[in-house]
This record gives C-alpha cells, sequence and structure tokens, in this order.
C-alpha cells in the first residue's frame, strides 16, 4: 500500500440543489466525507483504495458486489463508512477499461447503499472520491 495519502477536494462537502427555482446548498455530514485517500496493491491482481475520515476506531467488516465479483468494500460496522474499496484486476492504462472500471463502482455503490441504508446519500462522497482516486491514478489516460 502506498504510504501516501492524497487529499479529496473540497467540494465533496458541498451538493447544490434547485427545487421550485430556489438554488440552494447543503453540506454532507463530515463523518461520512473523506479527508484523503491512497491507492496501493495487496496483491499481483488487487487494487486497494483506502479512505480516510474524521477518526472513528471501528471494527469493520468485508462487502462483496456479487454481480461483477471485482469490487469489494471494507466498511465501519456501526458507521458503515467505506474505508476501502478493494478491486480485482483493475485495468493498467487502458481508457475503456477504466470506464467499465468506473462504471463498476457506480454499480457496487449503488449496491452497497440499497444493502445498508435507506438513504441515498450516504455514499456519494466516497464514490466520488474513489472515482476521484481512480481518475488521477490514470489521469494521463484522458490527455491521449
Amino acid at each position: 500500500m502506498n504510504n501516501s495519502w492524497f487529499s479529496v477536494d473540497n467540494f465533496l462537502f458541498e451538493k447544490e440543489a434547485d427545487k421550485k427555482g430556489e438554488k440552494f446548498k447543503t453540506y454532507l455530514s463530515p463523518y461520512f466525507v473523506p479527508k484523503a485517500y491512497r491507492i496501493g496493491s495487496e496483491q499481483q491482481d488487487k487494487t486497494v483504495i483506502e479512505l480516510k475520515y474524521i477518526d472513528v476506531n471501528e471494527p469493520t467488516k468485508k462487502i462483496a458486489h456479487h454481480e461483477t465479483h471485482r469490487v469489494y468494500f471494507e466498511v465501519g460496522e456501526k458507521t458503515e463508512r467505506v474505508y476501502k474499496i478493494f478491486f480485482y484486476a483493475l485495468p493498467e492504462y487502458d481508457r475503456k477499461k477504466i470506464n467499465d472500471s468506473l462504471n463498476d463502482v457506480d454499480r457496487a455503490f449503488k449496491k452497497l447503499s440499497s444493502q445498508l441504508t435507506d438513504d441515498s446519500e450516504k455514499y456519494v462522497a466516497a464514490l466520488e472520491a474513489t472515482k476521484q482516486c481512480i481518475r488521477k491514478t490514470y489521469h494521463h489516460i484522458s490527455d491521449k
């Protein structure tokens, strides 16, 4: 695992809405907004993204996304925050495969949300931080 933590963008705290012609911003709880991320490998074919939050010491459990068997989560037992996202065979530098992985991530977070909570907004920041990490890791793909 890479020991360097990278800060996530502040926009993850904010969510803009437009109801009946009135624009307003809502702010997600800082307990569910990652402060930083890091990416690394545990095995040759497994990539791990780790998310860092405001400190809460809690045990974690693993949850699989069974539709593709390529994305697994490690979540807090009490808070259900996503601490780690495991990818099996995250592609190397192929635009289509990276986009497929981002779609897998969307589906996996949607499934996780439906399994664990009624709050569809709970994992918005973790999902965006994960996608940000993948895009920044493979940022040069979009430049080609």
